[in-house]
């Protein structure tokens, strides 16, 4: 009886050759789910890696302009979990605004009631500061923004319409600080910018991991059902079952996410991780069937892999 294998194996097998997916579909599903999400948190670091390099140094002016504009320390509210940036330490009654990238702009409205004029020409994403919550308004089509806001107290609203919405939120400002900024705590902006990499890093990992992992069950669940559809309830199959077709299907897709999260470091045009990945899995899934299914039972070479 075949041994199951191991992931290193399996890794180094499917990217060697492809004798080893005799052996492969015997493995049971929770090994085969198992293993891919292995891979897909190692690629997922490859992919992620690529993208904090490329966006260091944006990130890294961004903090530049912060400080240039609001100091190097800002007053916190540790009473609450909420959003506790209260005002920058340095004249927090003082209004003050940033251009952002793509037309966005960034504003701090201390105590001051009345919108800028900047506001008029802005095309990208808006950020206002004020003493109480933090407003996120991104551009949608037809001249509509999504609207979230975050308060000192953890609480998010979310909302679409348009600009006016925007405008509310300077018209709503607070006419005095909750705490005077003189008795809060003040902190590093350099400490706060570290948490909110370490917070963007931790998230790009989680989501090119989800994506990774999800994309290999779509691809290789739409790809199943067009054969189940195609060729019957059994499909044509000599030697494989459906079950184990599909599992070499997911095996199969171990080479093609590495290559295609090693693309995001060659930073090309038009080419896309997904794109990459569905044409080399399809192109080396069919490769594999097609050596399985060519090679008669008696035949199967597993047994190095026991």
């Amino acid at each position: 009886m075949t041994q199951p294998v191991s992931f290193f194996k399996a890794f180094f097998g499917t990217c060697s050759g492809r004798d080893i997916f005799y052996a492969l579909r015997l493995n049971s599903w929770g090994r085969c789910i198992w293993h891919l999400l292995i891979l897909s948190i190692i690629t997922a670091f490859i992919t992620a890696y690529a993208e904090q390099r490329r966006t260091a140094g944006i990130f890294e002016a961004a903090k530049v302009s912060f400080v240039n504009s609001f100091g190097s320390s800002i007053c916190v509210d540790k009473q609450n979990s909420g959003w506790n940036w209260v005002c920058p330490a340095a004249s927090p009654t003082l209004p003050r605004e940033i251009p952002l990238p793509n037309g966005g702009r960034f504003y701090y409205t201390a105590l001051s009631r009345n919108v800028p004029e900047s506001l008029k020409t802005v095309s990208g994403m808006v950020l206002v500061w004020t003493p109480e919550a933090l407003t996120f308004a991104l551009p949608l089509s037809g001249g509509n923004y999504d609207i979230a806001t975050v308060s000192r107290y953890g609480s998010m609203n979310r909302s679409t319409g348009t600009m006016e919405l925007v405008r509310k939120v300077f018209r709503n400002v607070p006419e005095k600080f909750s705490v005077p900024p003189e008795k809060l705590r003040q902190e590093s902006v350099n400490d706060i910018w570290d948490g909110v990499a370490l917070l963007l890093g931790f998230c790009l990992k989680f989501g090119l991991t989800l994506r990774n992992f999800l994309l290999v069950w779509l691809y290789t669940l739409i790809f199943m059902g067009m054969y189940r559809l195609l060729n019957g309830p059994t499909g044509r199959l000599r030697f494989l079952t459906l079950k184990e077709m599909w599992k070499c299907g997911i095996y199969a897709s171990f080479p093609p996410m590495v290559i295609a999260s090693l693309f995001p470091i060659l930073d090309l045009p038009f080419v896309t991780y997904e794109t990459v990945f569905m044409i080399t899995l399809l192109i080396y899934w069919m490769a594999v069937i097609a050596r399985l299914e060519r090679t008669p039972f008696e035949n199967e070479e597993s047994d190095q892999y026991e």
